[in-house]
C-alpha cells in the first residue's frame, strides 16, 4: 500500500508543479495586525475541531478581518447547511488534488494570510496550499515545502487550540514595524 502511497504523491507533485509554474504568486510582508482577508481551511469532520476552528474565526472577525472558510468533510455531510464552503472525498481526484466549485471559489479570492488549521497534512490540504495566492501561509510540517511559507511542528499532545495559540503567537513577532536605525 505505501508503494502506490508513494506513486501517487508522485503524480500529484507533478501534477502541482506544473499547475503552480503557470501562477505568478506575490508574496509579501506579512503578519496578523495587517492581514485584511484571512483563509481557514481546516478539517470538519471532527465536531469539537469544527468549533475550536469556528470560534477562533469568530475572533478574527470581532478583530474587524474578514475570514473565508474552507472544510473538509471524510464522508458528506447529512446536512448541508453550514456557515462555511466544504468539500469531501468525492471532491478529490485520483491525484489527490480537490476541485469542486467550493474550491474554485476558496483559490479564487487572493488572500492576505492562509492558514491550515490541522496538527497532520494531507495530500488534498497541501495541494490547496500550494495553489493558493495568499501572501503568506502557514500549515504543519510537511516534506513538500512549496506548501507554506511557514511550517509549524506540533508537539505530540497537541491540540488544535494549542496549535492556534502557537501560529497567533508566530504571527506576533514576523514583521513587525521597527524604526530603523541611523548608521
Amino acid at each position: 500500500m505505501s508503494f502506490l502511497n508513494d506513486i501517487k504523491r508522485g503524480i500529484q507533485q507533478r501534477t502541482l508543479k506544473k499547475q503552480l509554474s503557470k501562477k505568478d504568486r506575490k508574496t509579501g510582508a506579512m503578519n496578523m495586525a495587517k492581514a485584511k482577508l484571512i483563509g481557514l481551511v481546516f478539517d470538519a469532520t471532527n465536531l469539537s475541531e469544527r468549533n475550536t476552528v469556528l470560534t477562533y474565526a469568530d475572533q478574527l472577525k470581532k478583530k474587524g478581518k474578514q475570514v473565508r472558510l474552507l472544510g473538509y468533510f471524510e464522508q458528506t455531510p447529512q446536512e448541508d447547511s453550514f456557515a462555511f464552503k466544504h468539500y469531501t472525498k468525492k471532491d478529490i481526484n485520483w491525484k489527490g488534488i480537490p476541485s469542486g466549485q467550493s474550491i474554485k471559489e476558496f483559490l479564487d479570492k487572493k488572500l492576505d494570510l492562509f492558514i491550515h488549521l490541522n496538527l497532520n497534512t494531507n495530500l488534498h490540504s497541501e495541494s490547496i496550499a500550494a495553489l493558493s495566492d495568499a501572501s503568506l501561509k502557514i500549515g504543519p510540517v510537511t516534506e513538500n515545502v512549496h506548501c507554506y511559507d511557514l511550517m509549524i511542528d506540533p508537539a505530540k499532545n497537541q491540540n488544535l487550540s494549542d496549535f492556534i495559540k502557537q501560529v497567533e503567537a508566530l504571527l506576533q513577532k514576523t514583521n513587525t514595524e521597527h524604526e530603523p536605525t541611523n548608521v
